[in-house]
């Protein structure tokens, strides 16, 4: 009686055993460079911001910030109806083909208006001017606008395609809003 215990015990040891081994560990990994935008010397490394009408402030802050000591920031006084502008930053390497991606961003504005979005694109040719394949964006589903005080705002792209080559994240100011955002500790991650 006492050996089949043992000899029962001893193959829930192994069942055990065999499951814990047979489970691999998630592993969340971000293809963001520089997603707290520290680094840099004169702008943040990684990061380009474009201003298509030439009248928005873009800027590497360091007066507002949600971790260390710099974020990301658009402004403007008066509401443009045409232009926008937007940082962005492709991704080139370990593109996760099949997988979701994940932007998150942490947002503090005081914007009137139209406001700002998240957007996640690709596309199968590694050059800016590359025709977009792939994009989901915050645009139209959740405005993001008013008295934000270091809120998380996220997005998904469910799956990459295989033939995508380069990704791309912006954080976009919207034409029709006044007002100033910032951006920090920004993300774009899959599961391993």
């Amino acid at each position: 009686m006492k050996t089949r215990a043992i000899t029962h015990l001893f193959l829930v040891l192994i069942l055990c055993s065999f499951l814990f081994s047979s489970c691999e560990k998630e592993e969340l990994v971000d293809l963001i460079v520089n997603g707290n935008v520290e680094k840099g010397i004169t702008d943040p490394d990684e990061w380009w911001s474009v201003d298509l009408g030439d009248k928005y402030n873009t800027e590497w802050s360091s007066t507002e910030y949600f971790s260390p000591r710099r974020s990301l920031t658009i402004s403007i006084e008066n509401a443009d109806s045409v232009d926008n502008a937007f940082w962005g930053q492709g991704i080139h390497d370990n593109i996760p083909h099949g997988k979701a991606v994940t932007l998150k961003v942490k947002i503090k504005a005081e914007l009137e208006g139209t406001g700002v979005y998240l957007a996640i694109f690709g596309n199968d040719i590694d050059e800016p001017s590359a025709n977009v394949e792939q994009i989901v964006s915050t645009q139209n589903n959740s405005p993001i606008s008013g008295s934000l005080n270091w809120t998380e705002y996220s997005l998904t792209l469910d799956k990459v395609d295989a033939t995508t080559d380069r990704l791309v994240v912006l954080l976009v100011y919207e034409s029709n809003t006044t007002g100033e955002v910032y951006f920090d500790d920004i993300s774009l991650t899959y599961i391993k």
